[in-house]
């Protein structure tokens, strides 16, 4: 196309360069072997079987059952009863300084009953 020998040349030159390189890519992509790359990588994913590992985790927190545990820690608290245990205690300690103020007014009788034995034995 109106073209000289030299710009043919020149032109046939760049063809040939981009056909080196078109060679030389496709080559590359080869040794790449992105496919096998990728069924390798896959493979690892798979390994790693995320899913189950997941799964079995959900299956641990609903064998956990905290609410069930709690539940089951509330019933132990209130069977101990601290409520009722702090007043029978509070009612033993009000009994024993009942107990103590009865025989502090029976000696405290004694001995006043004593004291008006002896003033009649002295009036006699």
């Amino acid at each position: 196309y109106g073209s000289d020998q030299s710009d043919r040349a020149r032109i046939a030159a760049g063809i040939e360069r981009h056909n080196t390189e078109i060679a030389r890519l496709e080559q590359a992509l080869r040794d790449y072997n992105a496919a096998a790359r990728i069924a390798a990588v896959e493979k690892e994913i798979q390994a790693l079987d995320s899913d189950g590992k997941v799964a079995a985790i959900e299956n641990e927190i609903r064998a956990f059952d905290l609410d069930a545990k709690v539940k089951a820690i509330e019933a132990r608290i209130a069977a101990l009863d601290v409520d009722g245990k702090t007043a029978a205690i509070e009612r033993q300690i009000t009994a024993l300084d009942a107990e103590r103020r009865s025989r502090e007014l029976r000696d405290r009788r004694d001995a006043d009953l004593e004291a008006l034995e002896a003033a009649i034995a002295a009036i006699r």
